[in-house]
Order: C-alpha cells, then sequence, then structure tokens
C-alpha cells in the first residue's frame, strides 16, 4: 500500500508547515478539554508524530506521549529538541519527559497491546496512505474503552473562497484576506493540468471527506460516538504568494515530488510569469490568515 517518508522533507518541514507561536499549546489545551485528559494518568498515541509539531506541548507538559512515524529521520529531530529542551537552563533544566518514539508503518500491525492509550491522535496523515481503513482499525484496537477518544484531526485555511475572490480583484489592490496557500496551489494546479497532468495522480492517498471518515467509523468499526468538532480557530503564520510558490518551485510539498522534472521546470517557469504579470511587487507582501483546527472524533463502548 501506498506510504509517505518524509525524510526528503527534515530540513524544511517545520518552516513550511509550523504553526505560529502558541498555536500549538493552545490546540494542545483544544485537546485536553475536549477529551478529558489527565496529565497524570492519561496515555496519548500519534499516530504519524514526526517532528513533533502536534506533539511537543503535550511531551513538555509531561503527558505520557508515544509517537510512531516511518520516517526516522523526522523523529531524530523530535528527539533533537527535547533533548535540547531537557538539558535547558532555568526552569526547564534537568527535566525528564515521558515519551517514546517508535518506526513503524501504521499500515502494518501496530506493537501496542489492546486498550493500552487513552486517546488517539492522526493529524495531516490519512491522506497519505491509501490504506487508511486498516489505520483506524487498529486506533481502535489500541484504544481504551469506553473511556478512549480517537481524534482524526486537521488544520486547514478559514476562508475558503478566497481563490474565487481573487479572481475578481485586481492585483493593483491586493486584499489582506486573499490567501496565498490557496491561491497560489489553485494556479499550480491549472499550470500542471495545462501540462497535461492532472495534479492529484501524484499526490498520495486521497483527501477524504468529513463524511466519509463518520460513515466509516459508524458502519464499519463500529463507534457508539461519531462527532465532527471545531477545537479551535488560529492565526497562520504570515506568507506572501511569492513564498508559496517558491515551495512548489522547491519541491516542497509532496504532491511535487512525483512530477516529471521537464515538466516541474515548465510549471515552474510559468507560475513566475504569471506571479510577476499579476502581482508584480505585491507578490512580496506578507498576508496573515485564519486557520480552522478541526476534527472527526470517535470512541467505544467497552
Amino acid at each position: 500500500m501506498s506510504r509517505v517518508s518524509f525524510d526528503r522533507a527534515v530540513e524544511y518541514y517545520d518552516d513550511t508547515r509550523g504553526f505560529a507561536p502558541g498555536v500549538a499549546e493552545a490546540i494542545r489545551d483544544a485537546i485536553v478539554d475536549y477529551t478529558q485528559a489527565r496529565v497524570t494518568s492519561s496515555r496519548f498515541l500519534e499516530l504519524g508524530i514526526g517532528t513533533g509539531r502536534i506533539a511537543l506541548p503535550f511531551i513538555e507538559a509531561g503527558y505520557d506521549y508515544t509517537g510512531v512515524d516511518i520516517s526516522l529521520d523526522m523523529m531524530n529531530l523530535l528527539n533533537q529538541k527535547l533533548a535540547k529542551i531537557e538539558a535547558g537552563d532555568g526552569a526547564s533544566a534537568s527535566r525528564h519527559f515521558k515519551y517514546q518514539l517508535q518506526q513503524a508503518d501504521i499500515t502494518q500491525a501496530l506493537s501496542f497491546a489492546p486498550n493500552s492509550f487513552d486517546v488517539v491522535i492522526t493529524v495531516h496523515v490519512l491522506h497519505l496512505v491509501e490504506d487508511w481503513q486498516t489505520v483506524l482499525a487498529q486506533a481502535k484496537q489500541v484504544l481504551k474503552k469506553p473511556d478512549g477518544w480517537l481524534i482524526i484531526a486537521y488544520d486547514s485555511p478559514r476562508n475558503r473562497n478566497n481563490h474565487e475572490k481573487s479572481q475578481a480583484q485586481s492585483p493593483q489592490t491586493l486584499e489582506m484576506d486573499l490567501d496565498p496557500m490557496r491561491v497560489v496551489n489553485a494556479k499550480w494546479d491549472e499550470i500542471i493540468r495545462e501540462l497535461g497532468i492532472e495534479p492529484r495522480s501524484l499526490r498520495p492517498g486521497i483527501w477524504l471527506a468529513d463524511e466519509t471518515l463518520e460513515t466509516y467509523l459508524r458502519k464499519e468499526l463500529h463507534a457508539t460516538t461519531v462527532q465532527k468538532v471545531a477545537l479551535l480557530e488560529y492565526e497562520r503564520p504570515p506568507i506572501s504568494l511569492a513564498q508559496m510558490a517558491a515551495r512548489h518551485q522547491a519541491r516542497m510539498y509532496s504532491g511535487d515530488w512525483n512530477l516529471p522534472d521537464e515538466a516541474h521546470a515548465k510549471a515552474s517557469r510559468k507560475l513566475q510569469n504569471w506571479l510577476d504579470s499579476e502581482y508584480g511587487e505585491q507578490a512580496n507582501q506578507l498576508i496573515v490568515t485564519k486557520g480552522d483546527f478541526n476534527a472527526v472524533t470517535a470512541k467505544w463502548n467497552a
């Protein structure tokens, strides 16, 4: 089954996927409030822990946290962060965190006993694997019942109509609610299609609708409680149209990794020409947008 290792993205992952200061802690607090987890007794498991953008605040707060990822390099970076904090000066000196990391393919059998974890989290991971059903089945198996929570979360831009709005506005009056990620991604996909390639064919797995997950959890995994929840609204790090374009030109997203070199070079030139002609110097304007941290959640009776 298809799965993706982010070894090649380690050096720039946090810079391109990270949160603004304080947001990761707010996400932790929202999940804790929702699940009623306790720092003294609750055990967490994150499937696809990566460099710890979700996990780090939990671990720093003293939670018992286990993470699994196929990328050893990503987890090594998380280990380095935690070692630096543990060895730090002042109030954080000589801290000893309760965590363990395990390299594993989450589409294969996990080496954890049934009913081991109070909360199982996966954030922006299921779209990277074809066999997402197996991942969810294993999450159910290791989750404590009846009180454990499965949190299938994702962060997304708040303003979903920004691209449509941008088509009607003049580039000379660039609005602050323009979303550089959405606008540049839409243009990049348009260019790829012009080259005769369907962008979706380059991307691993599929993007799952909330309704698909909810139906599967209820009908196939027999979850007794399934909810769609908005956990947090937050402010995303500022980014410009030019910076977003540069990410595609540098192949920083997994959807660009399988694009043939010649097609990528042509697409990069076309994207730059569009950016220069449509926005000029304003392409360098930093824009702050809002985001939502949402989740589909589930729990089972004993």
